[in-house]
């Protein structure tokens, strides 16, 4: 799969505003989370993916080195591709520098539903003599997304740290400045996707809900403030929220 065809995916994607440049070079690194797919290139339209070498040469080179620890566990950019060696704080590092993509709906994270939520700014005044109401227009639109991580193998793992990432990255941009955007499609009967919705958003609050009579999967909810609504007006997106 191409890069290009990743970002068309369902997903929560997590853009650095300094992003990777080897050698003081201009260009783009992306990582999607729990594929172990790691791809290159000067801009996002150009994305390829990065091939490490096989096997049979790493172990040539890890001989060439001394090490007798056989073949090294993450690529020569310095990216694991092992779920079960790869931290929470291995992640939010990386977020730093690179796009890190969180797909759903594939065999272990689904996107069960998302809410979006409109709501007016309505004063509401009660006394003897009577009641009104003033209105201040449109507020602060939020939207809540519920995760279902299946619980398969040890793959889950990083799915989960993934979305523990995501939500701090978002949440301390003062440290790790950056977008998070949410991206979702639907899918028709005959197999066709369409976009649905494209927002940037932050994270107010992750909940997770363990189940004692359902141990095979992970639940959890992400509720979200909306920063820009890329679905409604394209030449409205840089407005504020809630401004005609």
């Amino acid at each position: 799969m191409s890069g290009s065809q990743e970002l068309k995916k369902y997903q929560l994607q997590w853009r650095p505003t300094f992003p990777y440049s080897p050698a003081g070079q201009t260009g783009v690194r992306m990582y999607v989370i729990g594929e172990k797919s790691i791809y290159t290139g000067q801009d996002y339209q150009n994305l390829s993916r990065f091939d490490e070498p096989s096997a049979a040469s790493q172990a040539d080179q890890t001989r060439q080195r001394g090490a007798t620890s056989g073949v090294p566990q993450s690529t020569s950019i310095g990216i694991s591709t092992n779920p079960s060696n790869t931290s929470l704080n291995d992640l939010v590092e990386l977020g730093s520098n690179t796009t890190l993509i969180l797909p759903f709906n594939n065999s272990v994270a689904l996107a069960e539903e998302y809410t979006p939520r409109y709501k007016n700014k309505v004063i509401e005044y009660e006394s003897l003599g009577g009641n009104s109401v003033t209105t201040f227009g449109q507020g602060i639109k939020k939207i809540g997304l519920k995760i279902r991580i299946i619980r398969a193998g040890r793959n889950w793992e990083i799915y989960q740290k993934g979305v523990e990432a995501i939500s701090y990255l978002s949440g301390n941009q003062s440290r790790y400045p950056g977008s998070l955007y949410l991206i979702g499609y639907d899918q028709f009967a005959d197999g066709t996707e369409s976009v649905s919705g494209r927002y940037k958003v932050i994270v107010n609050t992750l909940d997770y809900a363990y189940r004692s009579s359902e141990n095979t999967s992970v639940h959890a909810m992400l509720e979200m403030t909306v920063l820009h609504d890329y679905g409604h007006k394209k030449s409205a997106k840089n407005r504020k929220w809630g401004a005609l």
